[in-house]
């Protein structure tokens, strides 16, 4: 009955002013009017021809367009009723009321009075007290100074509070939209069992239980020792106050603290604590706290807390209303009022709960894993209370499984091969195709092959045995490239040095390398003289002639897989530079079969660290071993615009660079 739903309605607004509010701006600040008389329509809407497939659907777009039509504050009344039409015995009534005159406890006492009266049964006494004695007296004793020693507390509890800094999908807009979505869902039965009798064990609560998981989550997401959650309080803390329809919620800041690395069991103990001071503070407006304490604000997100915490307990009133059959219509909202809100309805033997999250931060999927970490957090915490939350169970066993298998499901198979065999193999696949350009000199790999050959069988003439050190002292050129493949192909493991370094240290290296023979050429030859010890000097430019002479095909001296390849020495910055030695495996495990980056034929790579560098190591033997092209730079530090030169005539397409290079090229070009 259309009309006696509105005359119920009526009846309603008549007995709380708080429904006859209007907040219209004057000289630039709200002001609160209330109206003597005020008639509330209802919008009949007609439904009835659409089709029955189609009315569902019809309904839920109504629903939409009506919550989301702003009202207009200056304007009363701040509340909307329309009426669905879908047959003459069916309808849909759809209430909008805007927060600023209600709140949930508004509404049980809204929907108990409203079947009374649309019952026909006599209006309820006379309300003693309205919404605006209670504005007067809150202003009362916030001008008497009355809530000083409370904000005393909130300031001592609040200073410098953290912002929260949760990984999101998205980087966070510059201006908050509001716009969101919520997924609901229940706790499994035994784990709700557990949370009552943690409460009942701790004399704490359902809620305070349930914010230490919250707190426990947030804490294990975001990283933070030191974290703030927002929860509201019905601000009812007179009786003369619980009849009546009107915005009585205050939002408390709860403050947690990580840092000792608490057990569950002692982060509830820690809730309690904090939850009891906080509602005997509740009195200061959380709008009052926020001008108190001056938090630095950003359009991006709220002051004080992002993430908001509830737990109600199940409705108490249901809409009843005589000679209709009801039932309720499932409503969602795309909006949140913060990045995300948990909150739960406690139903006695079940606890319902929904998660409100704002979709410019968050997708669906990354809400649905953080509802699901949730209980599985609070199931291990139940479980093992005296478990440091650092160390609580948070994954599911499929995202285990995925973590620790799937995605470090990372082997490769590792060659069984030496790298000169491994060159070789490359050599014999395109023999003709560059392997090596420094300048305008070139060599193929059967040219590489057949002088790197050569030169092994000198090394071994010269002493050079399985994991003999090797001493290299060469510039950047094409020498430099046949040296270290003629050095592992003899069984040896090359050495290099820098030709910027000091006698004294090259002398150290020498003595400590002990080798039968130190490659290098002639420009060296005389720095090398004097600490070279009994160690004979291989100039592969001066002695090419004697080098020549030796055969064209590999030595069989039989390398495998775990001889060295080479030993790299460390700066000696904190004492003696220490070798590492590191075996051709692991070479061939660096540029074999390797999904960091293409390293196939078509690749062209550029040698430009130094030798004594590990960098080299990739540059060198990743085109080697892959049968790509290798450029060689010209010796000495190249210079931005010789760098970038360099780059584009040979058309570079893969460069290792420190990062710092990187930016400074970048910042040049």
């Amino acid at each position: 009955d259309a009309a006696r739903l509105e005359a119920a309605l009526n009846a309603l607004v008549r007995r709380h002013e708080n429904l006859r509010a209007s907040f219209p701006a004057e000289e630039g600040r709200a002001a609160v009017r209330i109206a003597p008389e005020l008639a509330l329509r209802v919008m009949i809407v007609d439904l009835v021809s659409i089709p029955p497939a189609e009315r569902e659907s019809a309904v839920a777009r109504w629903i939409a367009v009506a919550a989301a039509l702003p009202f207009d504050l200056a304007a009363a009344p701040l509340l909307r009723v329309t009426l669905l039409r879908l047959a003459p015995d069916e309808h849909v009534a759809v209430l909008v009321m805007h927060h600023i005159v209600s709140d949930a406890w508004s509404m049980e006492i809204f929907v108990r009075e409203l079947g009374a009266l649309y019952a026909g049964r006599s209006a309820p006494a006379p309300l003693a007290t309205q919404y605006g004695d209670f504005a007067t007296w809150q202003r009362a004793q916030w001008r008497s100074g009355a809530l000083e020693p409370q904000l005393a507390y909130w300031r001592r509890q609040l200073a410098a509070p953290p912002t929260l800094e949760l990984p999101t999908d998205r980087p966070r807009p510059a201006r908050a939209t509001f716009a969101g979505a919520t997924l609901t869902f229940a706790l499994p039965p035994e784990v709700s069992a557990g949370v009552r009798s943690l409460a009942q064990a701790e004399r704490a609560t359902v809620f305070m239980v349930l914010l230490a998981a919250f707190q426990a989550l947030v804490h294990r997401y975001s990283g933070q020792d030191d974290l703030v959650v927002g929860t509201p309080v019905a601000g009812r803390t007179r009786a003369e106050l619980e009849p009546l329809i009107g915005f009585f919620v205050n939002t408390l800041v709860l403050r947690a603290d990580f840092s000792k690395r608490p057990d569950f069991r002692s982060l509830v103990r820690q809730v309690r604590q904090a939850t009891l001071e906080a509602l005997a503070h509740q009195d200061v407006p959380f709008e009052h706290l926020v001008q108190e304490l001056q938090p630095e604000r950003h359009l991006s997100h709220n002051p004080l807390f992002q993430v908001m915490f509830s737990v109600q307990p199940a409705a108490r009133e249901r809409l009843r209303m005589e000679g209709v059959t009801l039932a309720s219509v499932p409503v969602g909202t795309a909006t949140a009022k913060f990045d995300l809100t948990l909150s739960f309805e406690d139903m006695g033997d079940a606890i319902a709960g929904a998660l409100e999250y704002s979709t410019a931060l968050f997708d669906a999927g990354t809400i649905e894993r953080l509802v699901g970490h949730f209980t599985i957090l609070l199931r291990a915490a139940l479980r093992a209370p005296y478990v440091p939350v650092a160390g609580i169970e948070l994954l599911s066993p499929a995202e285990s499984a995925q973590l620790l298998e799937a995605w470090t499901a990372t082997a490769r198979p590792y060659s069984e091969r030496a790298l000169g065999e491994l060159f070789a193999a490359q050599a014999a696949a395109r023999p003709e195709a560059v392997a090596v350009k420094f300048g305008e000199a070139t060599l193929t790999f059967a040219e590489l092959d057949e002088r790197s050959n050569r030169l092994a069988h000198a090394l071994v003439s010269a002493g050079v045995r399985s994991d003999t050190p090797v001493p290299v002292l060469l510039e950047r050129s094409l020498e430099l490239i046949g040296a270290l493949l003629g050095i592992v192909k003899a069984g040896g493991a090359y050495v290099a040095l820098d030709p910027e370094q000091p006698s004294a240290r090259l002398a150290l290296l020498l003595r400590e390398t002990n080798g039968p023979v130190v490659v290098t050429q002639e420009k060296f030859a005389e720095k090398l003289a004097g600490v070279s010890g009994a160690a004979s000097l291989l100039c592969v430019d001066r002695d090419w002639p004697k080098i020549a002479v030796h055969p064209a095909t590999a030595p069989a001296v039989g390398v495998g897989p775990d001889d060295l390849a080479y030993i790299s020495y460390t700066s000696g910055s904190t004492g003696r530079p220490k070798g590492v030695c590191v075996p051709h495996r692991a070479v061939a495990r660096l540029v074999l079969n390797t999904d960091l980056a293409d390293l196939g034929p078509g690749e062209t790579f550029l040698q430009l660290a130094p030798v004594a560098f590990d960098a080299s190591t990739l540059e060198i033997w990743a085109p080697l071993l892959n049968g790509g092209r290798l450029i060689v730079a010209p010796p000495g530090p190249p210079t931005l615009e010789d760098l970038g030169r360099l780059l584009g005539t040979e058309r570079i397409t893969t460069l290792w660079l420190t990062a710092g290079l990187f930016q400074l090229m970048v910042d040049e070009r």
